[in-house]
């Protein structure tokens, strides 16, 4: 699940911090629940809208194997850091 769907209730009802600077996106979250991860240290796909571009295009029939398969890693990286950022947001919200 993305983080608007499970993450943005939960620390809209329990978490605030003036580094978030009124915004309750996982990008302006993060980086004060844990500051050792970042999007802007992955290649490529660094948010939602560059994944559903990359999507696209490793879906394209034109695109080469090549790189469907650079596309796939940089989802993958994505998607990981999207997944580790819940899990550190719910041990932040747990402690």
């Amino acid at each position: 699940m993305h983080f608007a769907y499970v993450g943005l209730p939960l620390v809209r009802a329990h978490y605030y911090h003036r580094d978030m600077r009124g915004s309750y996106s996982i990008k302006a979250v993060l980086p004060v629940v844990a500051p050792h991860l970042s999007y802007s240290d992955l290649e490529g796909v660094r948010d939602g809208q560059g994944a559903q571009i990359a999507y696209l295009e490793a879906t394209a029939p034109e695109t080469t194997l090549q790189r469907r398969v650079q596309l796939h890693g940089q989802l993958s990286s994505y998607c990981g850091l999207d997944t580790l950022a819940m899990v550190e947001l719910v041990r932040a919200l747990s402690a």
